[in-house]
């Protein structure tokens, strides 16, 4: 004899209409003829087996209903302006899979979320383009500020060193002046 763990004779007897009643497709036919002997040896009657049967199903066709107008008011749910924020500034993150706002497409998908979907779609992508904006935003800014320090620092003991004396750096300036005068006027349209 096939045995089982737990042992079919430590199950409750609900548990043994259930496996008793099933089909192949769930359990082995050994375990449904073990059941099936737990609850005769127990002389559970079939009366009371058929009741239980009758209860499950009907459990079973309320929850199905249920279901269904679940299914239904999801077709027309929408996002609070919390869960779109929250989604907009998450995006990157729940894109990499770190963080999980809500369900995922997919599963907006299989609970019929139908307006949900492309809500999400747009702000995960609406999303990701912030966060690279924002990003080179920042990288731009950095760069901006350093550049600004580099002008500020005075140079003048270095070109003392340099080029020697005062005169050779008074000419390297108007030269760099001349320099840049000539490439300003080079940019400069023509007047036609």
């Amino acid at each position: 004899m096939e045995q089982f763990h737990p042992p079919m004779s430590s199950r409750e007897t609900d548990v043994l209409i259930e496996i008793a009643n099933s089909s192949t497709e769930f359990w082995v036919q050994a375990a449904i003829d073990q059941a099936r002997a737990e609850l005769t040896k127990g002389g559970i009657p079939e009366e009371y087996e058929r009741q239980c049967l009758q209860e499950w199903k009907e459990q079973w066709q309320q929850e199905q209903i249920e279901w269904q107008k679940q299914l239904e008011a999801n077709e027309t749910a929408d996002y609070t302006v919390l869960q779109r924020i929250n989604i907009l500034l998450s995006a990157p993150f729940i894109i990499a899979g770190r963080r999980n706002v809500h369900l995922s497409v997919l599963e907006l998908k299989e609970e019929n979320y139908k307006k949900m979907v492309p809500q999400r779609i747009a702000l995960l992508l609406a999303g990701s383009v912030l966060w690279v904006v924002i990003f080179f935003a920042i990288n731009e800014f950095i760069e901006f500020q350093t550049r600004k320090k580099i002008e500020k620092v005075d140079i003048t003991e270095w070109e003392k060193r340099y080029y020697g004396s005062d005169s050779l750096i008074d000419e390297s300036r108007s030269k760099e002046a001349e320099v840049k005068n000539d490439s300003s006027k080079k940019m400069v349209p023509a007047d036609r």
